[in-house]
């Protein structure tokens, strides 16, 4: 539901904070799945973690679709979408379905959705080497390891 009300209110995202979205995302893919992972006998953490769907999918989407826009212009377009849609929904929805099912199987639902938490540890960090540069994200990990 929380998805739909986003996607109604999409031209935030094609204004340009899609940056912006998808950072916002990535930390509540993060909180939602190791959420679900440790608390998932909490009625409320799963239904708070549940309105965190709309961040994640709904930001994800309407910023990823913004940004296509913006990459691949009019002319190409529908292109762009579908390349984002195979790659995405297709390729990507394979390949997290097949490792999550190994880690299911190895370590149990608590970790394996740890490890998705820290799949979006790891594209909040993809990101932002891309937006602030690869030098500035390796420095505040290094001043968060020397801590």
């Amino acid at each position: 539901m929380g998805e739909r009300i986003l996607f109604q209110q999409h031209d935030i995202a094609l204004a340009g904070l899609g940056e912006t979205l998808l950072k916002f995302a990535f930390v509540c893919a993060i909180l939602r799945f190791a959420s679900i992972g440790w608390f998932a006998d909490s009625v409320v953490i799963i239904v708070i973690a549940q309105l965190l769907h709309a961040a994640t999918f709904g930001a994800h989407h309407a910023a990823s679709i913004g940004l296509v826009s913006a990459w691949f212009g009019d002319g190409r377009r529908a292109s762009g979408q579908a390349l984002y849609g195979s790659l995405t929904y297709g390729a990507g929805g394979m390949l997290g379905s097949l490792v999550s099912g190994v880690l299911w199987d190895a370590v149990g639902p608590a970790w394996t959705f740890t490890f998705a938490s820290l799949a979006g540890a790891v594209g909040l960090a993809v990101l932002a080497a891309y937006v602030v540069g690869p030098w500035a994200v390796l420095g505040a990990i290094g001043l968060l390891l020397l801590r």
